[in-house]
């Protein structure tokens, strides 16, 4: 689940990078960083956002 499909991923990575030092489980932020080279469903799941919005 991206829960912030507004988010690019190079911004992901930075605030990946950002937090190093309060991260207590390395392996972890590393499968985070390398979820961020898949595809992603950020632009449809913004659409939904927006169309959910627009009904309000």
């Amino acid at each position: 689940m991206q829960f912030h499909p507004e988010f690019e991923p190079d911004y992901t990575r930075a605030l990946i990078a950002g937090h190093a030092d309060a991260q207590d489980d390395p392996e972890r932020a590393q499968a985070a960083l390398a979820s961020l080279d898949a595809p992603d469903d950020r632009h449809r799941v913004a659409g939904w956002i927006r169309r959910f919005l627009e009904q309000g």
